[in-house]
């Protein structure tokens, strides 16, 4: 396709003068190829070049920009675009949907910052899958290039090689979990503590790939002496050109380096610093290099290591997993945290290590408001949708399975519906004890873990379900695991992700002809786009997932979808404020509902009536229905549920003036959120405690609330911030008037 096409932007210097040219890649033999010439003043080039990096260094310890350095980073980083480039090479990136993009030159042109040039919409580095391929002069020897890897590639990690750093310890650990996903066709080492010199010069060059997460020191004085802090020493570049003579190194080598330099310098060099080493690795046959010429917190290389695997494991190339993980940690932090502009990558970006099964569309998201009370009413509980599609059993696992085996799991159902979750966890352990190939079990323990809103312990299961399921080529599974994968990731504010398992998801049925995981998928779908306010798409896909549902009426399943479509058409209306449709709606979903006897189900549709009635300022009856909801959300131990409860009971009192039991709800709800690790929910209810103390004038306590929200707000992916940046402001005049 045509974004999966790769330009080429070769620049030659020569005195003042650039000359550039700028082609598809599969062309790159062309008899004839046309060049433009770009007339540069040398100074004026290195001044903004070093602009660039002054202004990243106004960035804090933990990398934060202010706004307005944010802003001077564009504006500079758009003036090196017009000086830098022709008019004919601008016009070809800004008019190309290509998405990859080698950008050739020549060694003397390493220290200016291409990945930061702004177009005046998008930085070079966000708006294509970027790779530098270097012209050099340099002949140490002839590279030798490591041949085509075996069936299973072999991966070493080292991490934390003095001890001191627990982050790179915990990265090391992250990444090798993640790649276990995908032990069928790769080995990962993990190398961790006391990493000595004379091990990694024993052992490197038994690997295709290999990844570092420890201290580095550059010396731009003598490149030769850059390299990775060891227990003993370091492992220089001259080290590495000398171990390269007699064996290839790997293709791939990943340097997640925590510079060592002198913390009184600014934390940010320049790209010629990091070239020291990357160059010595390069010269020695590795084919592709990333790295960073950034003093990392730890904390922030962690999430960029953990997203850039995450993107490879689904398919995606290395460039284009960079570039992923660029806008992860945007997403994540803002685009002040400019650890995004830190790493860098010399190689072809198109370099794919795992085959895509399945390719969604590269997510572009607009952040919207929208409350976390109302995440409540989003969707019908996932346990209650679980529950209703593990009714059916296939005939394959009936006669797979151990009859014993199978009565014992059948227990769980039952168990399931009365909220034991304690005695389900316990026996579908042991089934699994037992029989590691029993997939349902896996299944019903990510079902349960869902309910305890234990995301870590749920995502486990849903992934290893999503194997087996592929193992046993069950593709009503795999997606049936993708979507609840999607919804945990959505549970957590972490949207980009959720948005990648839900595409993939709908994909899968839709080449399988899945009609109903299609529509449960849909209707997910929609409640994503309802919490960015596109209340036209989710819409449309509410319609689509409805007249699947409407299809197959005569199967219970889809019955029971359907009534999930009303549901959330209501909670649609709501948004909107039309509070008859509303209500409709959630009648009719609950006329199916009754019928079921699921009380989750009458849970959720108890919260929210409440919420209408609330809305409607009738706050007997709003209370009533929450209390309802409450009591079953306790019984079946719905932790997660049961916390939003206590908020939104919290902000009905404190809309009241009740403030002492608005106080007592919110501290339940903070208590079981902290329990759970819920860091949306904990932001919202900082946020009611902080207006709380506002109310009681004690504007301290407010001040220290808001701004623990502020702190979690900052670490999801939603907007919420400004509402509590607006109520410290508001904060701070009541307190100097």
């Amino acid at each position: 396709m045509e974004q999966d096409k790769t330009l080429v932007l070769e620049v030659f210097s020569h005195s003042d003068r650039l000359k550039m040219s700028i082609f598809e890649k599969e062309i790159l033999t062309t008899t004839l190829r046309h060049y433009t010439e770009s007339f540069v003043t040398p100074p004026e080039i290195n001044k903004l070049s070093s602009e660039i990096i002054g202004i990243l260094n106004k960035a804090n310890r933990k990398g934060l920009l202010g706004l307005e350095s944010v802003e001077e980073l564009k504006k500079t980083g758009q003036l090196l675009y017009d000086e830098l480039l022709t008019k004919q090479v601008k016009n070809k990136l800004s008019k190309s949907a290509f998405s990859n993009l080698i950008l050739s030159i020549d060694e003397q042109l390493v220290s200016i910052p291409w990945e930061l040039l702004y177009n005046g919409e998008d930085f070079l580095c966000l708006k294509f899958s970027l790779g530098r391929s270097i012209r050099t002069a340099q002949v140490e020897f002839e590279p030798r290039y490591r041949g085509a890897a075996a069936s299973i590639l072999k991966m070493l990690i080292l991490s934390n090689p003095l001890g001191d750093l627990e982050f790179a310890h915990k990265e090391g650990v992250t990444i090798r979990n993640q790649l276990d996903k995908k032990r069928d066709v790769i080995h990962v080492d993990l190398k961790s503590f006391d990493i000595d010199s004379t091990y990694v010069r024993k052992n490197l060059r038994d690997y295709d790939l290999v990844h570092f997460a420890g201290h580095c020191e550059y010396n731009l004085a003598d490149p030769n002496d850059s390299g990775w802090v060891l227990k003993d020493r370091k492992l220089t570049a001259s080290d590495i050109l000398s171990m390269a003579q007699s064996m290839p190194l790997p293709n791939i080598v990943f340097s997640n380096a925590c510079q060592s330099a002198d913390v009184t310098k600014g934390l940010i060099e320049s790209e010629e610093k990091i070239y020291g080493l990357a160059n010595a690795f390069l010269l020695s046959g590795v084919r592709h290099y990333i790295g960073t010429f950034w003093k990392i917190p730890d904390d922030t290389s962690l999430s960029f290591a953990e997203e850039f695997y995450l993107h490879i494991i689904s398919g995606q190339s290395v460039g284009e997993a960079i570039r992923r993980a660029r806008l992860g940690l945007i997403k994540r932090y803002g685009l002040g945290s400019i650890i995004w502009a830190s790493y860098l990558l010399y190689g072809d970006p198109t370099l794919t290590l795992f085959r895509q099964r399945i390719k969604p569309p590269a997510p572009k998201i607009n952040l919207a408001n929208w409350t976390r009370s109302h995440q409540r009413q989003i969707l019908i509980s996932l346990g209650s949708v679980l529950v209703a599609a593990a009714i059916v059993v296939t005939i394959n696992f009936l006669i797979n399975l151990h009859p014993a085996t199978f009565l014992l799991f059948k227990k769980t159902d039952s168990l399931f519906l009365k909220g034991r979750n304690e005695k389900v966890i316990e026996i579908c352990s042991d089934i699994i004890e037992r029989n590691k190939n029993f997939i349902n079990a896996y299944k019903r323990l990510a079902e349960t873990y869902d309910r305890l809103a234990n995301r870590e312990m749920a995502l486990k299961y849903y992934f290893d379900y999503a194997m087996l399921s592929e193992k046993k080529n069950d593709y009503s599974g795999l997606a049936s695991a993708y979507l609840n994968i999607a919804w945990n990731y959505h549970m957590e504010g972490d949207y980009p992700k959720a948005f990648e398992f839900y595409e993939k998801g709908i994909a899968l049925c839709r080449s399988k002809q899945d009609k109903l995981n299609e529509a449960y998928g849909l209707s997910r779908l929609a409640v994503w786009y309802m919490e960015k306010e596109n209340y036209e798409k989710a819409m449309e896909l509410l319609i689509k997932s409805s007249e699947i549902n409407k299809e197959g009426a005569n199967n219970p399943e889809h019955r029971y979808n359907l009534a999930c479509d009303y549901f959330n058409l209501g909670l649609l209306f709501l948004a909107k404020e039309d509070y008859k449709a509303a209500r409709e709606f959630y009648n009719r979903s609950a006329a199916i509902f009754s019928k079921m006897k699921n009380k989750s189900d009458i849970s959720d549709y108890y919260c929210n009536i409440g919420e209408i009635y609330k809305l409607e300022k009738e706050y007997v009856k709003a209370l009533e229905y929450y209390f309802k909801s409450l009591k079953i959300d306790t019984e079946l131990e719905r932790r997660w549920d049961m916390a939003v409860n206590y908020n939104i009971i919290g902000e009905l009192y404190l809309e009241i003036g009740e403030l002492a039991k608005a106080e007592d709800f919110f501290n339940k709800a903070l208590l079981m959120r902290q329990q759970i690790k819920d860091a949306p929910g904990l932001a919202e209810t900082y946020r009611n405690l902080g207006l709380l103390c506002k109310k009681r004038q004690q504007l301290d306590k407010a001040k220290e609330y808001l701004t623990l929200s502020l702190r979690f707000y900052r670490t999801i992916d939603t907007p919420d911030y400004k509402k509590v940046e607006e109520d410290l402001k508001e904060l701070s005049f009541h307190a100097h008037p």
